[in-house]
């Protein structure tokens, strides 16, 4: 069996449809200010809130063009047989243009948490995400055969300590919290995590 690429940086997880070259470029990755970004933890709504934000700023009839998802909301930091997402975004002529990254702050495209564009960041209780990625592993052959044959329990034990795509789910959500409201006037207390 071939074993799925997979490489870390950090504490963050990556196997499969990344590279370091496109995870870094997406991290250096620059905008313009129209942009609006879609920043969530794998398995927490993000397709889900595409199709809503494709309809809501493109309209209705955008919806129809699934066959060019990718093209209308570019994940930044994927690779998928060499079409690269960062590139998918500097090729789209929308304005303002709809970016997905599934990346922490620190891993995020600068602008993000330096300049404050517009973003959109979904949160979903760790348990559904937990059952959701856990199936996600199983239906993608690269995915699964990072599973390395472990049954749900095993998974949750790795998701419960950051060993999973895209590392901690707590570290994830604690950085993104942090960062909006440490740039926030309206919360002046530390988030629950």
């Amino acid at each position: 069996m071939n074993r799925p690429y997979k490489f870390s940086i950090g504490d963050v997880h990556f196997v499969g449809a990344y590279t370091k070259e496109t995870v870094l470029a997406a991290q250096n990755y620059q905008g313009s200010p129209d942009d609006i970004y879609l920043s969530t933890y794998p398995r927490s709504g993000t397709t889900w809130v595409q199709n809503f934000l494709i309809g809501l700023v493109y309209g209705c009839d955008a919806l129809r063009d699934t066959k060019n998802f990718d093209e209308i909301f570019p994940y930044l930091e994927v690779d998928l047989n060499g079409v690269r997402g960062y590139e998918e975004a500097e090729k789209s002529l929308r304005r303002a243009r709809l970016l997905k990254t599934h990346l922490p702050p620190h891993m995020a495209p600068s602008q993000l948490v330096f300049e404050n564009r517009k973003q959109i960041i979904v949160v979903r209780n760790p348990k559904d995400v937990a059952l959701s990625l856990f199936q996600f592993y199983q239906k993608q052959p690269v995915l699964k055969a990072a599973l390395e044959n472990k049954d749900l329990r095993a998974f949750l034990d790795d998701f419960l300590v950051g060993n999973v795509l895209y590392g901690s789910w707590w570290n994830w959500i604690d950085a993104w919290l942090r960062k909006y409201w440490a740039n926030s006037m309206h919360y002046n207390f530390s988030p629950p995590c």
